[in-house]
Parts: C-alpha cells; sequence; structure tokens
C-alpha cells in the first residue's frame, strides 16, 4: 500500500511541475477554489477513513499473514498492477510532453484506452479479495471491503465512462 501511494504522490508531483499540465492545473486550481470549506473538510475526513481501512487491511495481513499461495498470489498481482500503472502513467507523461493537446495511442495505451485506470481497478480489486482471503469475520470482511470496493468501482466507472474528462 505504501508503494502504491508513494509511486502515486510522486508522478503526481512530476505531472505538475510539466508544462502539458499546466493548463488542466489551473482548471483544476480554479475549481478547487469553489468548492466551500466545509465541503473540502468533509472530503478530507471521506479520504482520511478510506486510508484507514486500507491500514486495517494491511493489519491483518501483517496479523494473519500470507499463507498458502493465494495470498501470495495476489500480492504479486498488488505489485504487477503498482507497476503497470506506473509504466502507463510514465508512458503518457512522455507523451504529453512532446504532444500536449493529443489523444495517447502508443504504448499501452495503444491496447487500452486507459490502462492507468485499469491497473488501479485491478489493485483494488486484489486488495479486496486478499481482505476477504485474511479476515475471519463478516465484520473484518464488511471493513476491508470499504476502501477497495469503493475504489475500485470508482477506476472502473473511470474506465468505462467518458473520455472528455480524461485528456
Amino acid at each position: 500500500m505504501a508503494v502504491y501511494g508513494g509511486r502515486l504522490l510522486h508522478f503526481v508531483y512530476r505531472r505538475k511541475a510539466t508544462h502539458s499540465f499546466a493548463s488542466r492545473h489551473e482548471e483544476q486550481t480554479a475549481v478547487s477554489a469553489r468548492i466551500p470549506g466545509p465541503v473540502k473538510f468533509l472530503v478530507g475526513i471521506f479520504v482520511s477513513w478510506l486510508l484507514f481501512y486500507y491500514v486495517l487491511l494491511a493489519g491483518l495481513v501483517s496479523v494473519r499473514g500470507l499463507l498458502g499461495p493465494v495470498p501470495w498470489l495476489l500480492a504479486a498481482l498488488l505489485w504487477l498492477a503498482v507497476m503497470l500503472e506506473g509504466v502507463a502513467d510514465e508512458q503518457k507523461l512522455a507523451f504529453k510532453n512532446q504532444h500536449p493537446h493529443t489523444l495517447c495511442t502508443t504504448g499501452l495505451y495503444r491496447y487500452l484506452r486507459h490502462p492507468n485506470f485499469a491497473a488501479d481497478a485491478v489493485f483494488h480489486l486484489a486488495a479486496l479479495v486478499l481482505g476477504w482471503w485474511v479476515s475471519e469475520t463478516w465484520m473484518e470482511r464488511l471493513a476491508v471491503s470499504i476502501a477497495p470496493g469503493y475504489m475500485a468501482q470508482l477506476m472502473i466507472a473511470k474506465c468505462l465512462g467518458g473520455d472528455a474528462d480524461l485528456r
């Protein structure tokens, strides 16, 4: 989970510094400025709770361990998803630096319209299954399903949704 977060933070920082993202960043800053403070506060609480459920999942995995082949396969799938998302993000970043107003159709984007979101969905689905695998009670299963379930459905919706906001 920490590798996923660290990779994403590093990518967002690098993307923000690129010339090709400058206009998009200005749009996002303007939209953010119009969001009322209480709404931003509630979003912060929501994101914090999602992170709490991921910490709970990581805690269960560390306490119960990765016993048997299924948890190890799921852990490998988590790593693979992080790596694929990183490759897709880097390919798009490099493409957009050279062609800022053109749709990226090279590399992984030649085969999938949104490989970064698809890899992200795989990551969260693997985390969901891993959480179920290491859980022993229905309350634990419910708790470890909240964050990865929400994030997986969000990424799948992005993969299947319109492209206007993803350029």
